[in-house]
């Protein structure tokens, strides 16, 4: 919600909660307005007619939500926020140890019945390598940097 506070300049308070069960609770009882949350917890409630998902922050329309736009497609161009999850490793790692990691993790997410469950789930599996991942990382980092610091975040 911050990158989108900072690109729209719009005042939204940030009400923080511990998860997205919480956050959901106050929607549903309308004491918040509108949430920014991760695809799969809100998935089952947008299907239900609980929620109506306005966008998807990621750049391509979800496979499990293909009705609804994404920010970028709604005017909001560059828009691009997505969780994710990575697979790391100690730094001393020897490199054939993390290939084959790597290997292993994407022939666990080829399994087709391990992907359509995670797919069906609002997820999208991205297989590539470990330098990807790292620049990945790397760019995230240059991404958040400057709005973490424009919303005041400091760690407690």
């Amino acid at each position: 919600m911050e990158l989108f506070k900072a690109m729209t300049n719009t005042f939204i308070v940030h009400i923080p909660f511990r998860g997205s069960g919480p956050s959901q609770a106050a929607l549903f009882a309308n004491e918040v307005q509108c949430m920014f949350d991760n695809l799969p917890p809100q998935l089952p409630h947008i299907k239900a007619g609980k929620v109506k998902a306005l966008a998807v922050t990621s750049l391509k329309r979800s496979p499990a939500l293909p009705d609804v736009p994404t920010l970028d497609e709604a005017g909001l161009k560059g828009y691009e926020v997505t969780a994710w999850f990575g697979l790391s490793a100690p730094a001393a790692t020897p490199r054939e140890n993390v290939m084959k990691l790597n290997a292993a993790l994407n022939r666990a997410t080829q399994d087709a019945q391990t992907r359509d469950a995670l797919v069906s789930r609002g997820a999208t599996v991205i297989q590539e390598t470990p330098e990807y991942a790292t620049r990945f990382v790397q760019n995230e980092v240059k991404k958040w940097a400057p709005i973490v610091k424009r919303a005041g975040v400091v760690p407690d």
